[in-house]
């Protein structure tokens, strides 16, 4: 009896080591599941954000500890893909999760599942990476039955995409009028990204343009949708310049992102096409991803430094949030072109080290520990309301260094959200541009882009 009990115990005990080996295993190298076993209790509300890679869920962390450092919240614990977080006068509990979705039925399927099993409805769901799958998170929120308690909130921290199509097709709608009322963007949409970049070029005493060359992807919704912004934005200013589209597909057939020669051909029919008339510079209006523009700039960057179309003049490239400062400090002090490039980002960074991303993500999280340090129950209907009446100046204790307010239909406004770097010929570094509250634009700050072979 004794010995059957001890062969039992040891068992039970393999078995728990086990099970212990394959949970560790699961959260350390695959990352948490959909799962909705060992949910928090209803008394601790919660903020799901739905994204493809842990990458974007470390972008999420990185704005809790900026929050943090500014005294917004204090973090009770981490797990593997989530964080438990109070408020600091209220006191009360907030859980962020991470639940990862790459594709939009997967996407879709994540946001069901926290809908529908135990414990309570989300506050509010954030993501995803890009227009087309938090197009499908807002078409699955308003698909949800269970209207009468409130359906959670979508916060949108990337998605600038101003029309998304439907993800069983059809024409194109406002992104945010897919779940009306209960999105909200954070990050300035395509539109103000366009302004912005076309309004930096005039302020700067950039004529506007005769000749504008247009490079579009038609199979990627983002670029379509930012072409169509700068398309508005330019013809604004300048209504009779000519508007050429040079090229029908940026995909890629090489490695990385480095040019094709079918690329360094387009580069140089570009060269060749340039000329600075009575009416300036021409422009050229890069709608893109992040690799077909890093691509394109490199393969017109090598015609134009090699002197192999001689007489070729200089252009202003005009491009939305696809690349950044560390990639286009790789083109600062190049010969003849002029890169300007949109941003989400502010001056203010909590955290220094952290990416430019967390600026969006911090704002998020600060938004709704604002209305959980309020002395009432939070749920999805209250952080609606708290968002539509929310109106902070950029001093003020919950703000991230700029304004944060929102219209009705859940667009941010404030003249002061984005900004737009530079890259041009005439020095090594970045300048940055940025708009007061007011709409004026503040002195241009310099930015050291990293060394080369970081950004790269």
């Amino acid at each position: 009896m004794v010995s059957s009990n001890r062969l039992g115990t040891t068992l039970l005990l393999g078995g728990a080591l086990a099970l212990a080996a394959l949970m560790g295993y699961t959260l350390v190298l695959v990352g948490p599941g959909p799962s909705r076993e060992g949910r928090v209790p209803s008394s601790v509300p919660e903020v799901v954000a739905v994204f493809p890679d842990r990458s974007d869920w470390r972008d999420v962390y990185e704005g809790v500890l900026a929050c943090e450092a500014r005294g917004l919240l204090r973090v009770e614990g981490w797990e593997d893909g989530a964080v438990r977080v109070k408020a600091p006068r209220s006191g009360r509990s907030l859980r962020i999760s991470w639940s990862p979705a790459r594709g939009v039925l997967e996407t879709r399927e994540a946001v069901r599942r926290r809908m529908n099993g135990p414990g309570a409805v989300p506050l509010a769901f954030v993501g995803s990476s890009n227009t087309t799958l938090t197009a499908a998170m807002a078409e699955e929120l308003r698909s949800d039955a269970s209207r009468g308690g409130g359906s959670p909130l979508l916060l949108v921290p990337w998605a600038t995409a101003v029309r998304a199509e439907p993800t069983g097709g059809g024409k194109a709608i406002p992104l945010l009028s897919i779940d009306p009322g209960r999105t909200f963007r954070f990050c300035p949409n395509n539109r103000r990204e366009a302004d912005l970049v076309v309004a930096c070029l005039l302020h700067r005493g950039e004529r506007p343009p005769p000749k504008v060359f247009v490079v579009s992807d038609p199979s990627d919704p983002y670029s379509v949708d930012l072409a169509a912004c700068f398309g508005d934005a330019i013809e604004a200013v300048a209504p009779k310049a000519e508007i050429l589209p040079f090229r029908e597909t940026v995909a890629l057939d090489g490695p990385d992102d480095q040019p094709t020669p079918g690329d360094l051909e387009w580069a140089s029919a570009l060269a060749r096409s340039l000329s600075t008339g009575p009416g300036g510079k021409p422009w050229l209006v890069l709608p893109l991803q992040a690799e077909p523009t890093r691509r394109l700039l490199r393969a017109l960057a090598a015609v134009m430094g090699s002197g192999r179309v001689p007489g070729a003049a200089g252009v202003e490239v005009l491009c939305g949030d696809g690349i950044g400062p560390d990639s286009l400090g790789e083109f600062a002090g190049g010969r003849l072109l002029s890169i300007w490039c949109a941003s989400a980002a502010s001056d203010l960074k909590a955290r220094p080290e952290a990416p430019t991303d967390v600026q969006i993500t911090s704002e998020i999280v600060a938004a709704v520990m604002g209305e959980l340090d309020r002395d009432e129950s939070t749920n999805p209907d209250s952080l609606r309301s708290w968002l539509l009446k929310l109106d902070l100046s950029a001093e003020s204790p919950g703000a991230l260094g700029r304004s944060l307010a929102f219209s009705a239909d859940g667009e941010r406004r404030g003249n002061d959200l984005g900004r737009v770097f530079h890259a041009g010929p005439e020095r090594p570094d970045l300048l940055s541009f940025s708009r007061d509250a007011s709409g004026r634009w503040a002195p241009p700050q310099t930015v050291q882009p990293p060394p080369l072979e970081v950004a790269r």
